[in-house]
C-alpha cells in the first residue's frame, strides 16, 4: 500500500522511502518553516505532527475516521495545564502530557510507516468530537 509524505512548504513525496521520510522529519525543527508533517495511507489512516523539535502535537487518525491525539505517562515539558503550540499561523491547545520532541515524533510516523505498533509510551485519546466541534487539529 502507498504512502504519501507530506510537510509544509515541500512537495509531497508519494510511494515516500525510509531515507526520504527521516530527511523531511529532521526538517520539521521549525528552522526551514516547516512545521507540519503528514505521512499518510491509501485506506485514509494517517499520523500528523505540528510543532518543531522541544514541542511537537503528534495526532493519528484510522481507517474509521477516528482521530486521536498522543499523551504520554510522563511529560516532556516542566509546566502543567494547558499551552497553545502555535502551527503555522494557527495553534492547538495542548495539556502538559502531550507535548513530544522531535526524536518522539519520529518513532511513530517509523511505526506508521513500517505497520508496526506505535511505540509503548505512546498513547491516545479519541479527540475525534472534539475536532468535528471545534473544526481543529495539529
Amino acid at each position: 500500500m502507498p504512502v504519501t509524505f507530506e510537510r509544509e512548504n515541500a512537495k509531497p513525496i508519494v510511494n515516500v522511502n525510509e531515507t526520504q521520510l527521516l530527511r523531511g522529519l529532521a526538517r520539521l525543527k521549525g528552522v526551514s518553516g516547516c512545521r507540519i508533517a503528514i505521512l499518510s495511507r491509501e485506506d485514509g489512516s494517517y499520523v500528523q505532527a505540528g510543532g518543531g523539535g522541544m514541542t511537537c502535537a503528534l495526532e493519528w487518525r484510522d481507517a474509521t475516521d477516528r482521530q486521536f491525539r498522543a499523551f504520554q505517562d510522563s511529560p516532556v515539558v516542566p509546566w502543567p495545564g494547558v499551552t497553545e503550540l502555535h502551527i503555522s499561523g494557527g495553534f492547538v491547545r495542548l495539556r502538559q502530557a502531550e507535548f513530544f520532541h522531535i526524536g518522539q515524533v519520529r518513532d511513530a510516523f517509523l511505526a506508521f510507516f513500517r505497520h508496526e505498533s506505535f511505540p509503548e509510551y505512546i498513547r491516545w485519546r479519541d479527540i475525534t468530537d472534539e475536532i468535528t466541534s471545534a473544526g481543529t487539529s495539529a
